[in-house]
């Protein structure tokens, strides 16, 4: 992947109000980043492997739970499309907010994306976000050979060599080789995402076996490097485990914020090409 390297209050009313609706959608922007972009080694030293991964039939349904309170779901799956006479897979992932917090937020994002299976690349994407008031849809066409994109609200735009949208790395990631990641390392990488080259990094902590309701399921942690701030305390208080098989499914997320906690779990998969290996 381009441009990849590894390294090594309380207040007024209107403000907790404020402060929720910012969890609301800080927590769920960042679960949809984070299942989807989690990536990869820089080309360089790692190249994706053949697909033994994932197929055609694939399904991922996730659950956000905010504390206590069920807030969202969201699904992934993974098809074959005809796109311009070409045979591509098709991804579509679709986040939504349930019960009270979709009585008071409305959140109902869907993301597509159009790839090559024989390199992962991304020929086009799709971001159709409605969220409470806030409503755009973003469309964008990737040409590689001339590193650009062409957007329907920004136009032509450069971009580096190989960038992928946040739904294709999801799935060019699971074609990448880990074996040689050492805990400590730092993966920094970039994607195009909502009219932006977005940066992202994320600290490898080593392995841990966690408790799903899948049973027992051998894993591999991650911290992503976030800014302190308004939104979290300290710069690692996001974790995420993939599960470490050559599934390398995000399984769990985990995120800290100033105003409560959140986690993202997978409740349900089918047509996974490799099964899922657990101990109860």
């Amino acid at each position: 992947m381009g441009n990849l390297i590894v390294g090594s209050k309380e207040g007024s009313a209107d403000s907790r109000s404020t402060n929720y609706n910012q969890l609301l959608y800080s927590g769920w922007l960042i679960f949809l980043l984070l299942v989807l972009q989690v990536a990869s080694y820089s080309q360089a030293n790692f190249k994706p492997l053949p697909n033994n991964s994932f197929q055609d039939g694939e399904k991922l349904k996730y659950d956000l739970r905010f504390g206590f309170i069920h807030g969202g779901e969201a699904s992934l799956v993974l098809s074959k499309a005809d796109l311009d006479g070409q045979e591509l897979y098709h991804a579509t992932l679709q986040g939504r907010t349930i019960g009270i917090w979709n009585k008071l937020f409305n959140v109902n994002d869907v993301f597509e994306s159009y790839f090559v299976p024989e390199t992962g690349m991304p020929k086009f994407h799709l971001a159709n976000v409605q969220e409470g008031n806030y409503k755009r849809l973003f469309e964008v066409h990737f040409n590689h050979a001339d590193y650009s994109v062409i957007s329907n609200r920004k136009g032509y735009v450069k971009v580096p060599s190989n960038i992928l949208d946040i739904i294709s790395v999801f799935y060019y990631m699971r074609r990448m080789d880990y074996s040689n990641l050492l805990p400590g390392e730092i993966l920094k990488y970039q994607t195009y995402f909502q009219d932006d080259i977005f940066p992202f990094e994320m600290q490898f902590k080593g392995y841990e076996t966690i408790k799903t309701k899948f049973g027992k399921i051998k894993c591999l942690k991650f911290v992503p490097v976030v800014q302190p701030g308004r939104i979290f305390k300290n710069k690692d208080d996001m974790r995420v485990w993939f599960t470490n098989d050559a599934n390398l499914i995000p399984i769990r997320i985990e995120f800290d914020m100033w105003v409560g906690s959140a986690v993202a779990e997978v409740k349900e998969y089918s047509g996974l090409k490799i099964p899922l290996k657990s101990n109860n």
